[in-house]
């Protein structure tokens, strides 16, 4: 019986080799394993849903305009955005009714969305922005999203505003434009 010795790395691999071997170092990352090769059908067997895996890329977006967006604060000495569950909750459903619409509603109901978070966020002084873009095509991005905000004198004060919360939506239609939506609040 002929035995097969390797070193594996992290990831997948690792896991489903640990179902068919025993033995493992006390560091998994590293581990030194040898495997009897009549267990491969064990790992053959196994069947892993690949949405798992899958990286959510709307979140991703998400969370690169967060960033991009409170970098850009930095270089002016501001401090960074909080981002706000109830706001990014109005903002994601906006931006999911601008894909499903396929374009930008011009801040439609945004009155609304600011009554909403204002009823979630009690505080004694209020004013609110939002930006919203889309895009599509391969240029498409977050950094397209906020570049072009930045561009824009308008859309520029918002981020540059004297605000403390954020909230951002960002949903893709079955076309494959991107709308991204993102609210500022000043609570204080």
């Amino acid at each position: 019986m002929k035995l097969v010795k390797g070193t594996f790395l992290t990831g997948i691999f690792l896991s489903t080799l640990v179902l068919a071997a025993s033995g493992l170092s006390e560091n998994p990352a590293q581990a030194e394993l040898t495997i009897n090769p009549s267990q491969f059908h064990l790992i053959n067997q196994i069947k892993i849903d690949p949405s798992l895996y899958r990286v959510d890329e709307l979140a991703v977006l998400k969370q690169e305009v967060y960033d991009q967006v409170n970098q850009y604060r930095a270089t002016q000495g501001l401090p960074p955005l909080q981002l706000d569950s109830r706001i990014t909750e109005q903002e994601q459903t906006y931006a999911q009714t601008m894909a499903e619409a396929g374009y930008t509603l011009n801040h439609q109901g945004v009155y609304q969305r600011a009554e909403v978070v204002r009823q979630a966020i009690p505080h004694s002084s209020y004013s609110y922005g939002e930006n919203e873009y889309f895009c599509y095509g391969d240029g498409c991005s977050a950094t397209a999203a906020v570049q072009w905000w930045l561009s824009s004198p308008a859309h520029r004060a918002n981020i540059l505003g004297q605000y403390e919360l954020t909230g951002i939506g960002v949903a893709k239609d079955a076309n494959g434009k991107y709308f991204f939506a993102q609210m500022f609040l000043h609570t204080q």
